[in-house]
């Protein structure tokens, strides 16, 4: 009735030295049809290449945007759920998840020390900006539900879907500035305007939106089935410069449309050995925006052939 799965990534980086990660999976099952479940695992992502060395400059301060002194972001999570059948027919799942994300690289401008904050971008004959790059600054808390589901209606109908409910915080020190880097500089965080003069905390995740999902799959025949989805993203904020608000919170906010997509797929089985499919992507050609400023496709047709050997 208990069950323990253990992994262990040992990273060794050119540039960052070694690391050992580790996931840690217990399970309970209660009974036959109830069991529960958990998670604990560390994460390591390395700078990119361009945040390490992009050589762009500002020519009045000498700072580089690449920064090769940054650090790698280190993350912990941990979730916790239920899974739950109903005999054969239905089951669901609903699990909470929490992750902590240290040495967040931000992409930050830069704005002259000698000048105070509330008088930045004042004097049009100055130039304030002192170039920008990129920091190891915040601390990100993401705190998520997602629920779960699938109901098998009879041999040839199933419905499934899923809900995702995220949100989050990011923390910030003054303390965690690498001064060699920005000279002293006044620092402002891109993805919110947040200048680093203070101790401060922003609510809400930047491009991460709730989600759900609905899908059924109708299968008349074993050779031949269909399935549609649907797919919700919820309205989220996005970043973008507005120039008119000058260098003091000079990030305006830009509220991103919820949107919802259609797709179709089905699949043939000619025999053992041959399998065609098609698949229709956002079949009501929906306008729609992920990332302010980057367009979306619309709709698309897929048509592929499938050939298998079965020894």
């Amino acid at each position: 009735n208990i069950s323990l799965a253990l992994g262990l990534r040992y990273i060794s980086h050119s540039s960052f030295g070694t690391k050992l990660l580790y996931e840690i999976n217990p399970q309970l099952k209660i009974n036959s049809l109830t069991m529960l479940f958990a998670s604990v695992a560390t994460g390591f992502n390395a700078p990119s290449l361009y945040q390490l060395y992009s050589p762009n400059k500002d020519n009045f301060s000498g700072i580089t945007r690449g920064n090769n002194h940054l650090e790698p972001e280190l993350s912990q999570s941990i979730e916790v759920g239920i899974k739950k059948s109903f005999e054969d027919n239905y089951d669901f799942n609903l699990s909470y998840f929490h992750s902590k994300t240290k040495n967040m690289i931000e992409y930050v401008y830069l704005w002259d020390k000698n000048i105070g904050l509330d008088t930045l971008g004042n004097d049009w004959t100055r130039n304030d900006y002192r170039g920008d790059t990129y920091l190891n600054l915040g601390e990100q808390i993401v705190n998520g539900i997602e629920f779960g589901f699938r109901s098998r209606i009879d041999d040839k109908l199933n419905i499934l879907g899923n809900i995702s409910l995220v949100d989050g915080k990011i923390n910030y020190k003054p303390s965690n500035i690498d001064t060699s880097i920005t000279h002293g500089n006044h620092v402002q965080v891109y993805n919110n305007g947040a200048f680093m003069n203070k101790e401060s905390q922003y609510l809400g995740l930047v491009r991460r939106p709730s989600t759900a999902n609905f899908s059924i799959i109708y299968s008349p025949f074993d050779y031949l089935s269909f399935q549609i989805n649907l797919k919700y993203v919820g309205r989220r904020g996005d970043i973008y410069y507005d120039s008119k608000l000058g260098p003091y919170g000079a990030l305006g906010t830009s509220p991103v449309a919820d949107y919802t997509l259609i797709d179709l797929y089905s699949r043939y089985l000619i025999n053992h050995n041959l399998t065609v499919g098609l698949k229709v992507e956002n079949v009501l050609d929906t306008k729609y925006v992920e990332i302010k400023g980057f367009s979306t496709r619309g709709r698309g047709l897929y048509l592929n052939l499938r050939y298998s050997l079965n020894y």
